[in-house]
């Protein structure tokens, strides 16, 4: 069977998986729907605008809030949004609120609860010196992502104080892209805990940029001792700009000379339950976590499923796709090589399989896998 063909009757049997899920949890408008209502294609495509490269680089001109900004966010706000490319609400959600999200997170560290599809991540260096053990608790695991499955996690992407603010960045329409929990951990001395400064956008296949926004909650009190996120206010006009791996973390890409950018970044002091919202061409990192404890957060990224299409990378982001795809290469054996396209067209497949619909209804592009 052709190899390609392999890998996606994998991808469409989890795909099936998420989808009885999604469907357990209530969510409207899964990933192996044939259809979702509204428009077929964005209403800028619509009106004969073409994608460009300047598109693909996230540098579309589309506004950033919808037109229901007015009813969330204070003018002060929205130019805060427009010119700095982030913005935080202070205590958005409750303490209750944090305690579900942090006993199910040690529930799934100390194998009490299903962890199910989710990828459960450790930092390198704890991997290496605990190798062929089991992880067993909160110090063992520096990250889980892809919860999408998870009914619990997965109200903080449905929650409506969250959803209230996503709405004025990406109106009625609103789909998770990418869920995360991150618990970073007390540094052992080689930066491992760092994650160098980039731009979340280089991640995705998805575009306009404009019509995607992050959700970034505390949970726990964040400060430049324990590793707050960094960002660089206004670096979101710039687009996407080329990374490169700076980290033994796989995945963890920073973005090209940015020596030299101290003077410009602002550091994140947040409390718990205060939450910032991002722009995903925004400049962001966080630093090394000096103290003796775990940072905690949870994020969920969203895109309009009715204003956004699966495209094409920048070239640039090629070796992206080589480090996500070199261990399952490896794996598959030593005769067995994708090719860019074959790479892409898997790529696009597993984001739209672990997309749901929080809000609304989407396009076709989020169903059409032939794109």
């Amino acid at each position: 069977m052709n190899r390609v063909v392999v890998l996606k009757n994998h991808l469409a049997t989890r795909r099936k998986a998420f989808a009885s899920a999604s469907a357990s949890l209530g969510v409207t408008g899964n990933s192996t729907s044939s259809s979702t209502g509204g428009a077929k294609v964005p209403l800028w495509q619509q009106a004969g605008i073409k994608v460009t490269d300047d598109w693909i680089n996230g540098k579309d001109e589309l506004s950033l809030l919808s037109p229901l900004a007015k009813e969330v966010l204070t003018e002060d706000q929205m130019r805060q949004y427009e010119t700095q490319g982030f913005l935080v609400v202070k205590k958005l959600l409750s303490d209750a609120e944090i305690k579900d999200i942090r006993d199910h997170f040690h529930g799934i560290c100390t194998g009490e609860i299903y962890s199910g599809n989710m990828t459960v991540m450790r930092d390198v260096l704890l991997a290496r010196e605990r190798k062929g053990t089991k992880v067993t608790g909160e110090k063992e695991v520096t990250k889980i992502q892809d919860w999408q499955e998870d009914e619990v996690l997965f109200k903080y992407c449905k929650n409506k104080k969250i959803v209230k603010y996503v709405r004025a960045f990406l109106g009625e329409s609103i789909r998770s892209i990418h869920t995360m929990l991150i618990n970073k951990p007390p540094d052992l001395g080689k930066g491992t805990s760092e994650h160098p400064m980039h731009q979340d956008l280089l991640y995705f296949p998805i575009r306009p940029a404009s019509k995607i926004v992050a959700a970034w909650t505390a949970l726990e009190k964040i400060t430049p001792e324990n590793g707050c996120l960094t960002v660089i206010p206004g670096s979101h006009l710039k687009g996407l700009i080329p990374h490169e791996i700076q980290s033994q973390n796989v995945g963890y890409q920073g973005v090209k000379n940015i020596q030299g950018k101290e003077q410009e970044k602002v550091y994140l002091h947040m409390e718990p339950g205060d939450t910032v919202f991002f722009h995903p061409c925004l400049i962001h990192g966080s630093g090394v976590n000096r103290s003796q404890g775990f940072r905690k957060a949870i994020s969920c990224h969203y895109a309009s499923g009715q204003e956004t299409i699966f495209t094409k990378i920048p070239t640039h982001n090629f070796g992206l796709l080589d480090e996500f795809f070199a261990l399952t290469e490896k794996k598959l054996g030593p005769d067995f090589k994708l090719s860019q396209e074959e790479k892409l067209s898997l790529y696009n497949m597993a984001w739209r399989a672990k997309s749901r619909q929080v809000l609304g209804t989407s396009n076709d592009s989020w169903w059409n896998e032939d794109e």
